[in-house]
């Protein structure tokens, strides 16, 4: 939760693991349990459109295959990365609602 904290509070990195840790507290192993959930998630999608990709690309050229799967795992990646951090932003609001935080309206203004 440091990155968010550190992007939306505008605290700094050490400032922000501190206060991530506090987020977390009591909803730790559940938090743990939701990033390897999307990380298992993401490893297996990347390898199922790497399979895809080489066997729809496998009766084609074979010279193409490289720069397609590269394109194909640099396109998962980036997708991947976006749902990681809308997870994290989301995480981020529900801890903080929880522990009685900002109310919904103060951290969209964070972003005004």
């Amino acid at each position: 939760m440091a990155m968010p904290v550190c992007v939306i509070e505008g605290l700094g990195p050490v400032r922000g693991f501190a206060r991530g840790r506090a987020l977390t507290k009591g909803h730790r192993w559940k938090v743990l349990a939701l990033v390897l959930l999307v990380i298992a998630a993401g490893l297996g999608l990347l390898a199922t459109m790497r399979f895809l990709v080489r066997t729809m690309l496998s009766s084609s050229a074979a010279e193409i295959i490289g720069p397609v799967a590269r394109i194909d795992g640099l396109t998962c990646t980036a997708l991947w990365s976006v749902f990681f951090a809308v997870l994290l932003a989301a995480s981020y609001y529900e801890l903080r609602s929880g522990t009685g935080g900002n109310a919904p309206d103060q951290i969209v203004e964070v972003f005004e």
